[in-house]
């Protein structure tokens, strides 16, 4: 018979929840600081960190406690999300998840979509509908709370963006397929250099929606992937980022042995 096991009462309960809300806490803090380090040493791009930030973050090892650059700026864009939400969402900062990965996840969301997200479990069927057709449960249930993962709402995210067409829809004979110049995908050191950028993207998307406006939803569907062209391009570049970086470290080596 077992007798050393830990004892299942109101000290062991009171000490996890201590330690849950430290963890909770310290993320928080951990994200926050981070964005505001990330805001003041971006450099004049706006896209990458600076000089003295890369030599700060070499000299003191940080990357055995984020395990990648990468990582921080995940810290650093939830910090800006966490900020965003007190700021205009202040009534909903508890239900904000616990973890660095659905924090990032959230961060991705746009603040109309963060909004919808902290007050209820919205779904649509196609993204140019107006809110009378969203459906959501009679009693409201919020996608994001303490407990939210990240698949929660990168599942959300992708399926609001890019609704499917339920199999009943009738509107589903092709008139126009818009393809856009695949030079999007080009970099050179993280840097775009093709001929069509991310913001063409979302000015064709609007002028979309825009032209079809005019025609009755009853009749015609506007199936968009401008998001999915969106998680390629970040993709690629954050791939063009890590080539660059891992190329930079092979010359130092190489210089160092010599």
């Amino acid at each position: 018979m077992e007798t050393n096991k830990t004892p299942l009462n109101k000290e062991l309960a009171d000490q996890l929840i201590a330690l849950n809300g430290k963890i909770r806490r310290s993320i928080i803090e951990l994200a926050t600081i981070a964005a505001t380090i990330r805001n003041q040493y971006l450099d004049a791009t706006g896209s990458k960190y600076d000089g003295e930030f890369h030599a700060f973050w070499k000299k003191f090892s940080m990357e055995q406690n984020f395990g990648s650059l990468s990582n921080f700026t995940k810290y650093a864009n939830s910090g800006d999300a966490i900020e965003l939400v007190k700021a205009q969402f202040e009534q909903y900062e508890k239900r904000l998840p616990t973890t660095v990965s659905a924090l990032y996840e959230f961060s991705l969301l746009k603040p109309e979509e963060m909004e919808l997200c902290l007050e209820d479990t919205f779904t649509r069927t196609e993204a140019t509908s107006d809110r009378s057709k969203w459906k959501q449960a009679k009693k409201p249930k919020p996608l994001i709370s303490p407990s939210t993962t990240a698949a929660t709402i990168k599942s959300w995210r992708t399926n609001w963006r890019n609704p499917k067409a339920p199999v009943t829809d009738k509107r589903r004979l092709k008139i126009a397929e818009i393809k856009v110049h695949g030079s999007l995908y080009d970099f050179k050191g993280g840097k775009p250099t093709g001929e069509i950028t991310i913001g063409q993207i979302d000015q064709i998307t609007a002028a979309l929606k825009a032209a079809l406006a005019q025609f009755p939803d009853l009749i015609i569907r506007l199936d968009l992937e401008d998001e999915k062209l969106k998680h390629g391009y970040e993709k690629r570049q954050a791939a063009d980022i890590k080539k660059v970086a891992e190329k930079e470290a092979d010359v130092k080596k190489k210089l160092k042995k010599t």
